[in-house]
């Protein structure tokens, strides 16, 4: 069956997959909130009286919560399922959303984000991990990448509605996409790997069957014992965070993991979805309103993670972060040269004011093609059953300060050095990237958890018998 073929079990993986994936939309709402939001706080729709150090707070509390929330999480999604984990603990963006409607005083502000923020620990630890459990190797890389697409669609729908609605009806509107994930995730079946971790065979049956619904039991029960045999075999020992450094595998796919979550955020992408109503210049495409560049750059980042989805398991990860990360990287070094004429020169480029705009067009489209879904999906292909829920929670950590750092610094460098040395930071990164990705990160694709874990610890197998794993093996 073919990835295209939705009439069976590849239909039933990537409703799980989506409707689990709407907890991302809820996160890419609040990231995308502050570009519509700010120039309505600064136009007094609310009681709460802003400026640049309240901004930079407002943004940035968001990643300081997500920094506390991963290793706490990491137990709960072991200790009550990965279902159950993110269904509960959707009562943080609820709070939030009420916190920041009712908002009188900048205070309020940083709460009701700090609480937002609390909610990127839970789906970014816990959702990779979800979606690596209930596919198949062939449809894994794809199904993964919705994390990277769902949290455009959050962007994309607040940046399309923000700019022409009052601030509470936008934050009205946001809320709803919670109360939508609720009801639609509940339906959906615990990962069959959780219950076999938690030696709820029948359960897991249950589970495999719904999501492979086109298999005969037989297949069913032969994957199920492969899925039993891996996980008992790597959860004879309990995983602890020093495990992360235990194995040669652990150990690189610790670094491949940390690099890509840094390089991720360091293309810049979470400045430019916090802060593009006010770095955009004035007049980048003449008759166009930045209202409506700011939806289409939004609408960009939304279809070429699309197209990703289709790609990522035809071309590879490793081909696609490659090609990714340099073409961010072009991108954020043309901005920078521009920003750099504009303000420290005397060279005269307000004609060229359509540069920065296309550069981030070109951005969006590249970083959604590679480095945005990859650098976070992949976390959940790397490692062991018995030390996942940790390495998630570390990686979600370093996204998190990383995120922090940058959102809070962003508008302090453009201040004080100017806007150029952000882009030069974001292209240096890009590049380093690519050659890290050469020379060091391994290939995924088509292959089984099982094989990645041979791979990453040198051990090699025939043939047949990573083909046979390939065909059944889900874990």
């Amino acid at each position: 069956m073919t990835i295209i073929n939705l009439s069976g079990r590849v239909f039933r993986q990537y409703i799980a997959g989506l409707t689990c994936s709407l907890s991302v939309v809820i996160l890419g709402t609040a990231i995308g909130w502050p570009s519509p939001s700010i120039p309505k706080l600064k136009g007094n729709e609310t009681q709460v009286q802003v400026n640049d150090i309240v901004l930079t707070w407002m943004v940035s509390l968001l990643y300081f919560a997500n920094i506390l929330s991963p290793i706490p999480c990491g137990y709960l999604m072991d200790r009550f399922g990965r279902k159950a984990t993110l269904l509960y603990l959707t009562v943080f963006p609820i709070t939030s959303w009420i916190v920041l409607l009712y908002a009188s005083d900048p205070y309020h502000l940083y709460i009701g984000r700090f609480i937002g923020g609390l909610s990127f620990g839970v789906v970014y630890t816990v959702l990779p991990i979800y979606l690596a459990e209930i596919s198949e190797p062939k449809i894994r890389g794809s199904l993964s990448n919705s994390i990277s697409m769902m949290t455009l669609v959050g962007a994309l729908y607040v940046y399309a509605i923000g700019p022409y609605v009052h601030y509470r009806t936008l934050i009205y509107s946001c809320l709803t996409v919670p109360v939508l994930f609720i009801i639609t995730f509940m339906w959906m079946p615990e990962s069959p790997y959780y219950l076999i971790m938690k030696n709820d065979r029948e359960s897991a049956k249950k589970s495999l069957t719904w999501l492979r619904c086109d298999k005969a039991e037989e297949d069913i029960d032969k994957e199920l014992s492969i899925i039993d045999i891996a996980t008992q075999e790597q959860m004879k020992q309990r995983g602890k965070y020093k495990d992360l450094l235990s194995t040669n595998g652990s150990k690189k796919a610790l670094i491949i993991v940390q690099v890509l979550a840094v390089a991720q955020r360091l293309t810049g992408i979470g400045a430019l979805m916090a802060y593009s109503s006010i770095t955009i210049p004035k007049n980048s495409i003449p008759g166009v309103s930045l209202n409506e560049l700011i939806t289409f750059l939004g609408l960009v980042w939304f279809l070429s993670g699309v197209a990703a989805s289709f790609l990522v398991d035809r071309l590879g990860r490793k081909c696609l972060l490659i090609v990714s990360c340099v073409g961010c990287g072009l991108s954020t070094l043309s901005t920078s040269v521009w920003f750099y004429l504009h303000q420290k020169t005397n060279i005269a480029v307000d004609d060229l004011t359509f540069i920065p705009y296309t550069s981030f067009i070109f951005h969006a489209l590249f970083y959604s093609l590679g480095i945005g879904p990859i650098g976070t999906s992949i976390k959940g292909e790397l490692f062991p059953a018995n030390i996942k829920s940790k390495a998630s929670a570390v990686t979600t950590i370093v996204l998190a300060a990383t995120s922090f750092v940058l959102n809070k610094s962003y508008l302090i460098i453009a201040d004080n050095f100017g806007m150029y040395l952000n882009y030069l930071i974001f292209a240096v990164v890009c590049f380093s990237a690519v050659i890290f990705v050469a020379v060091y990160v391994i290939e995924t694709k088509g292959k089984s958890l099982d094989d990645i874990q041979n791979e990453l610890n040198g051990i090699t197998k025939n043939k047949s018998n990573n083909n046979n794993n390939n065909n059944n093996d889900n874990i």
